[in-house]
């Protein structure tokens, strides 16, 4: 029997092929109550639903941890474009969602931090930006 500690989640090196699909499951749980990591932490399980159980399992996934499937696709879309190392640690995600189509987005987003942007404030930068 396997048992779960969340830590083993946390990680860049987790092996998700350890953890079992209740495992994920409670996981997911545990993470929709920490409101301010809970998209990180939902796009990364996600991520691992995915490399376990295939693409196919996401939907089933979503209905059983109580998330919109979208909405669970998007979380694993933008944890994906941000590994750990990359995240900028005192910008929520919404700022990150922003940024996911700019060929480098690190440069903005540490603006943002420095300056303390509203996501609104990112979004009129970065539109400054494309021009």
């Amino acid at each position: 029997m396997v048992t779960t500690q969340l830590s083993m989640l946390d990680g860049i090196d987790t092996d998700p092929y350890r953890l079992y699909w209740g495992d994920f499951v409670q996981a997911a749980v545990e993470a929709r109550g920490q409101r301010d990591s809970a998209q990180w932490r939902l796009g990364d399980l996600a991520a691992q639903v995915v490399t376990v159980y295939g693409q196919n399992d996401l939907q089933r996934y979503a209905l059983e941890i109580g998330v919109e499937y979208d909405t669970l696709r998007e979380y694993r879309r933008v944890a994906g474009a941000f590994e750990n190392a990359t995240r900028v640690a005192n910008l929520p995600w919404a700022h990150h969602r922003e940024v996911t189509a700019l060929d480098d987005p690190g440069p903005l987003l540490a603006d943002a931090a420095r300056e303390k942007w509203s996501v609104a404030k990112l979004r009129e930068e970065m539109q400054f930006e494309l021009r």
